[in-house]
């Protein structure tokens, strides 16, 4: 888990879209708490892979440049 990051999870987020998705459809991500900073993450990574986004307890401002650097590690954009 220590090699775990927001860039890491975003690739799992991708790698189930990519074989659960019908084709022709888009999902709808629904996330909760860390979820939502990955379902941001995984939005802004591949913008055109969803329909929608629903999250909760998801709040993204931060000024601290080490929890910018660890939430942005390895994200495509």
């Amino acid at each position: 888990m220590k090699d775990r990051n927001v860039g890491t999870y975003v690739q799992d987020v991708e790698f189930i879209r990519t074989y659960t998705a019908r084709p022709g459809y888009k999902p709808v991500l629904g996330d909760l708490s860390l979820g939502s900073f990955v379902g941001i993450a995984a939005i802004v990574a591949n913008p055109s892979g969803y329909s929608g986004f629903l999250m909760w307890e998801g709040g993204m401002y931060t000024t601290d440049s080490t929890v910018i650097e660890l939430s942005t590690r390895n994200v495509r954009t």
